[in-house]
C-alpha cells in the first residue's frame, strides 16, 4: 500500500511540473511585411514591388531627370528639379492617378490594384489638342496594355494658371489614344517665365512669308535682268 501511495503521488508531481513547463511556452509570431507608404497611402511590399501580386512585369528605372532638359528653359529645369520625386494625385471615378515628377506614373483602382502608366523618360515638346506646342515630361515603358502589344505610355503637359495662389494639381487626365494617356500638370510659377523653351521652332507661317518674299524677290531680280537685256 505505502508503495502504491508513493508511486501516486510521484505521478500527480510529475504532471503538476509538466503544466507549468506548458504553461511558460512562448508565444509564435509570425513576421509581417514591412509597410511601404506612398504618398500617403499603404502598400504591401508585393503590391510596390510586383504588381498585382506578381501578375505584371518588373519596370525599368526612371532616366536621369536632366534628360533632353537643353531646350527648356534653364530656370524652369531648375525649378522643377528640386521638385524631384514630389508626388501629386487626382481621383477619377474608380481610379486614383499619381503622378511623380521624374519618376513615375500610377493608376489604382477601387480593389488596390497598381499599374504603371509610364516611367520617367526624358523633357520634351508636345502638341496639346488645340494643336499648340507645349513643354511636357514624357513618361514611357509602362505596363502592357491588356489585348493590345504595347507598353502604357503618358504625356505630363506643363502649364501655368494665373491664379498665383492655386496649389499645384493634375487639372485633367485624358486617354488621348489606346494606351497613351495624356496628364495637365498646372503650376502657377511656370507663368513667371516668358519662355518655356531655349529656342522655340520657327513659326511656320512665318517661314511660309519668308519663302514668299524671297520667291518675290527672284522674280523681281529675274525681271531686271531681262529689261538690262
Amino acid at each position: 500500500m505505502r508503495k502504491l501511495w508513493f508511486v501516486l503521488v510521484l505521478s500527480s508531481f510529475m504532471s503538476i511540473v509538466c503544466l507549468g513547463k506548458l504553461g511558460n511556452k512562448k508565444e509564435i509570431r509570425i513576421n509581417e511585411p514591412k509597410p511601404n507608404y506612398f504618398n500617403g497611402r499603404f502598400f504591401s511590399n508585393n503590391q510596390q514591388t510586383n504588381n498585382n501580386n506578381g501578375m505584371l512585369p518588373n519596370l525599368r528605372l526612371p532616366k536621369d531627370k536632366f534628360r533632353n532638359s537643353e531646350i527648356v528653359n534653364p530656370e524652369i529645369v531648375r525649378m522643377l528639379t528640386t521638385r524631384d520625386k514630389e508626388c501629386l494625385n487626382r481621383v477619377d471615378g474608380q481610379y486614383t492617378y499619381y503622378m511623380c515628377l521624374f519618376d513615375k506614373v500610377t493608376q489604382q483602382d477601387s480593389r488596390s490594384s497598381v499599374w504603371t502608366l509610364g516611367v520617367f523618360e526624358e523633357w520634351s515638346r508636345c502638341t496639346d489638342a488645340n494643336d499648340n506646342e507645349v513643354l511636357c515630361l514624357k513618361y514611357t515603358d509602362g505596363h502592357p496594355c491588356g489585348g493590345v502589344n504595347m507598353s502604357r505610355s503618358t504625356y505630363v503637359q506643363l502649364r501655368c494658371t494665373k491664379n498665383e495662389v492655386a496649389p499645384n494639381h493634375i487639372e485633367n487626365i485624358v486617354e488621348s489614344h489606346a494606351c497613351h494617356y495624356t496628364i495637365d500638370l498646372v503650376m502657377p510659377q511656370l507663368c513667371h517665365y516668358t519662355t518655356m523653351f531655349v529656342n522655340p521652332p520657327p513659326n511656320n507661317n512665318n517661314s511660309n512669308n519668308n519663302n514668299n518674299n524671297n520667291n518675290n524677290n527672284n522674280n523681281n531680280n529675274n525681271n531686271n535682268n531681262n529689261n538690262n537685256r
